[in-house]
Formats: C-alpha cells, structure tokens, sequence
C-alpha cells in the first residue's frame, strides 16, 4: 500500500519516508499541500499523513480539497503535528474529514499500530471516472480518455523525473548524515587513543636519552617509538578520512601510504580474497592531500572487494614511476611529459560491462544494488587524481576482472617529505616556570618529567580551577601556560579566557588530542600562541615552548 507523506521539513520527511518503508510501505512525499494534491490526483494513496504549517498550501488546505473531491474523499488522512496548541484545532481537522489527529512526539510503535488500522480498515472504493470522458448519453467518449491519458502521461513522466531527483538528493544526504556520525565517533576514538599514545610515546623517548645507544634495550625501545608513530600516524588518517578536515597539500610518499591502507583492509576483507602488493620503495614523493591519496585507494580496494565478494579472488596494488613523454605510448593520457608514479588497483571479479565503462565516473552512476552504493565513489576518485594533475583510467572484461590505472605527477628529489619522527636530538631548554594542565595523571607527570629534562621549573594543576587558584597566587612568576583542551567543568577554551583576565600577556599553549570546539586558526583567534595535536614528541613540546618563550 502506498502512503503519501506531507511534510515541508527535509529531516522529518526523510525521517518518515525511512520508518514507513522500514515497515514495507511504498511511501511517496511533497513539501507542501500544492504538490502533494498533484500526486495524490495523478496516483491516489491509500493514505495521506500531513503537517498542517507548510508553504502554499497548508495542511488544513490540503485535507478539505482532499475530502471535496469524489475520487479522493474515502482515503484515510492523518494529521501529525508538533503545532497542537489548542483542542479546539483538533475538533477542527476532524471536521474537515481527518481520520486521527497525531502529536509529535508520539511513541514509534503506537504510531505504526494507528496507521496499520487505519490501512486495514480502509475499502477502497472504485474510483469513478472523470466527467469530461463521458459523453451527455453517458457513454465513453475516446477522444476525451486519450487527451486525458496523454496530459496524464506527461505528468507521470514529469513525477518520475522529479522523483528520481530526490532519490539522488536523498541518497547524498543520507551518506553525508552517515560521514558524519563517522566522523564524529572517530573523533572521540581519535581523542583517547592520543591520550593513550602521549605517555607511551614520552616515557619511550625520556628512556632512550638514559639507555646507551645502540644497547638491545636502546633497540628494542627504537622499534616500540617507530610503532607508537605508526599509530600516530594511523589515528589522523582514519580521523581526517572520516571528517574531510584536512585539505592541505604536502609532500607524501605514496608507498607507505599505501601499505598502512593495505595494513587496515587486510584487517577487514574476508579470507577469500587475496592481497598481493607490489609496491616500489623508491618512488619519489607527491605533492598532495594526504587524506585524499587514502581515499582514492581505500574507494578502488573497496571497489575490488565488492567485485569478487562472492566468488573470492585476488586484489593487487602496485606502485612504480614511470616517464611521459611525447613520442611514448603514454603520450595517450594528454598528461603533460614528465616524471609520474603509476598506481595500478586490479581485481579478478565480475568485471564491467562496456556499456557501463564510460560511465562510471559520472556522479551517482552505480551498478551496485540499491541501498549497497550511491554511485559518488569513482566521482570523487576522478575528482581528487584531476585535481592533483593526474589521470585515472579502467580497462575491465565481463567475467575476466578490472584495473584501474591512477597517474600522479612526483615531486623532485630535493623536496623533503613532512610530519615523518626523526630522532630525539638536543633542543635548547630554559630556567622558565611553567603553569601545566592536564586531567590525565599520567600525562602531566610525564609532561612535566620532560619539560624538567630541559631546565624548566614546572607547576602541575589537575584541572582548570585549581589552574586558576595557583595562577592567581603565582601570575606574575609564571612565563607559560601549557593545557589540555577536554576537561571536565573547564576546557581549555575557557581556562585560557580566565587566565588573559586575570593578564593579558601571558603565553599559553593549548594541547589536545581532538576536539570539534577548536583548531589552530580559533586558537590563535583567541589568542593562544601555539595549538599542538596530541600525542606531542618531546622535542616537539620543547620547541613549541621555546618558539613561544622567545617571542613573549
């Protein structure tokens, strides 16, 4: 059966569209009682559930043309509505012909049980046939039925058109409701798992200083750091992935790239399908958007995982570099001649149809099942390598699998790539006191150990209050303030705005491993003269305090 929902708010139709087909129903929406009456005239429902404010015609409006018109009348209409102020609306929509008169909020499962009665109690009349087909002797008039069946038809068409583009819109917001429920999970697992890697990362960096280097325990202690960066490194892959935060371009090396994405599907892809790599450790750099580069080979992977789910099969990444120029076979992809990395993705699936090739990277095309894809992945694939002065390509047979050919420009040897740990080398200290706040224990012993390894006197305060009690007794010895950002009663933010009260030139550094409330521009809005994301390497922290210390 199928039910015609009204309601001029995007979130509380999508809302009902989903409980209703959750439940079986077809279920068919307007913004307001103007188009709703259109589709219910072409197609009638076997029910109408209607807000009552909407632009054009509201829903007081709509069910009185509903209940006047012969074709119409008999259909259930429900009113479901949070505009109920007065009981004297009710008695007035029941007048008009309504069958309930609803609440919001009301419970789901009430909700659900008043429209399957009303369904089943609902006989559906034959419909009659519009006057203007009958002839004055009350026979069947031809001409009139095929002009009505004609201008019938052209709204039909015009409805299915117009239908088809909501279902677009409303599968894009759909994806971008669900990035953001990612994004926004990632965001607390980001926070407590930087917590957890600031100490581990600290304490191993404080140890090697006091082991002699190139000891076992010095070696051992070497491997446990590179892994604590690794996980560093992972924690903002898979939280910038999620939120699209970053979008700076920088050096990155491809291949390392590549194997942490391989390292995260392996960890995911079921045991029948394969991964073979074959990845050159001596390609050059890209100057690019990180989070991107992991985009496009998470999409492709994912891509080959879904060809080959059923059947298993083989997915393999390479990596190689490799020249452009005019008089060679890759004069092809009109890229300009030079030096590129090729990163080949191929699976051993159901392959693509040749119809369907040309038109994989158009935005919301899938050959996917629906509700399995929106068809935005190969779009936004295309859109980064493009963006990045690249080229993407595919070659697939039905039956035999697929290779996606990705082309990136490199950079030249003398470019140094970002953001990888070096080794803990000596960093100019201080006799500077220094405010510490954190509501991690083991952080701000720990923070506080390193901060003395470099000569500076330390206070550590547990929270913001007690920050700002030892700050109101102490602010003219003080040369820096270091905090957390999340605490409980006082953030960060707010401890920060206490403290330039109280004065107004004292430094401060805020720290933290993620929050949606600040990032270095609002930070430094503030005032704040350094934003560090957790965890912060000791020698990081030290120049931060150094590179602050010396402007003040």
């Amino acid at each position: 059966m199928k039910i015609l929902v009204v309601e001029d708010n995007e979130d509380s139709r999508i809302f009902m569209e989903t409980l209703l087909e959750a439940k079986g129903y077809q279920v068919e929406s307007a913004e307001n009682g103007k188009i709703a009456l259109a589709l219910a005239m072409q197609h009638p429902p076997s029910l109408i559930i209607s807000d009552i404010l909407m632009p054009e015609m509201d829903g007081y409006a709509l069910c009185r043309a509903v209940k006047s018109d012969e074709r119409l009348k008999n259909i259930p209409f429900v009113f479901y509505t949070a505009t109920y102020t007065d009981p004297k609306d009710e008695k007035f929509a029941m007048d008009l012909g309504a069958s309930r008169f609803i609440i919001k909020p009301m419970d789901i499962d009430l909700f659900l049980i008043e429209i399957k009665t009303l369904l089943e109690n609902y006989g559906a009349e034959k419909l009659q046939v519009p006057e203007q087909v009958l002839g004055s002797n009350g026979d069947f008039n031809h001409a009139h039925a095929g002009a009505l069946a004609r201008k019938l038809d052209q709204k039909v068409r015009q409805l299915e058109k117009e239908q088809q583009r909501m279902i677009r819109v409303q599968e894009s917001l759909h994806q971008a409701q669900k990035m953001e429920a990612i994004g926004t999970l990632a965001g607390g697992i980001a926070h407590d798992f930087n917590n957890i890697l600031t100490p581990i990362i600290g304490y191993t960096e404080m140890t090697l200083i006091d082991l002699p280097e190139g000891s076992k325990a010095w070696q051992n202690l070497k491997h446990v750091l590179s892994a604590a960066h690794r996980a560093k490194e992972l924690s903002r892959h898979i939280l910038t992935f999620s939120r699209h935060t970053e979008k700076e371009k920088r050096s990155v090396l491809l291949q390392e790239l590549i194997k942490e994405s391989l390292d995260l599907l392996r960890a995911t892809l079921p045991s029948t399908i394969e991964i073979r790599e074959s990845i050159d450790s001596r390609c050059h750099a890209v100057f690019a958007n990180a989070t991107q580069m992991h985009q496009i080979v998470m999409n492709l992977c994912t891509n080959s995982y879904h060809a080959m789910r059923h059947t298993g099969g083989v997915l393999v990444v390479s990596l190689s570099e490799i020249d452009v120029t005019p008089d060679n076979y890759m004069a092809a992809l009109e890229l300009p001649t030079g030096r590129y990395l090729r990163l080949e993705i191929s699976d051993t699936g159901t392959g693509i149809e040749k119809d369907q090739q040309e038109r994989i990277f158009e935005p919301y095309f899938t050959t996917k099942p629906r509700g399995e894809g929106t068809g935005l992945g190969l779009s936004v694939v295309h859109g980064i390598v493009t963006g990045h002065g690249g080229h993407i390509s595919v070659y697939s047979e039905p039956g035999e699998g697929t290779v996606f050919h990705v082309y990136l420009p490199v950079m030249g040897e003398e470019q140094v790539v970002d953001g990888r740990p070096g080794p803990v080398r000596a960093v100019a200290g201080g006799t500077e006191r220094i405010l510490l706040v954190d509501d991690d224990e083991i952080i701000l012993k720990m923070e506080k150990a390193q901060l003395e390894r470099f000569g500076y006197h330390v206070m550590i305060a547990g929270n913001g209050k007690e920050a700002i009690d030892i700050f109101q007794n102490h602010h003219d010895t003080i040369d820096l303030v270091i905090t957390d950002m999340t605490m409980p009663r006082l953030t960060g933010i707010d401890l920060a705005r206490e403290l330039f009260k109280i004065r107004s030139d004292i430094p401060i550094i805020l720290c933290t491993g993620f929050s949606e409330l600040i990032d270095k521009d609002k930070a430094i809005g503030l005032g704040i003269q350094k934003f560090l994301m957790k965890p912060v390497g000791m020698k990081d922290l030290a120049r931060a305090v150094r590179c602050v210390l010396d402007k003040k």
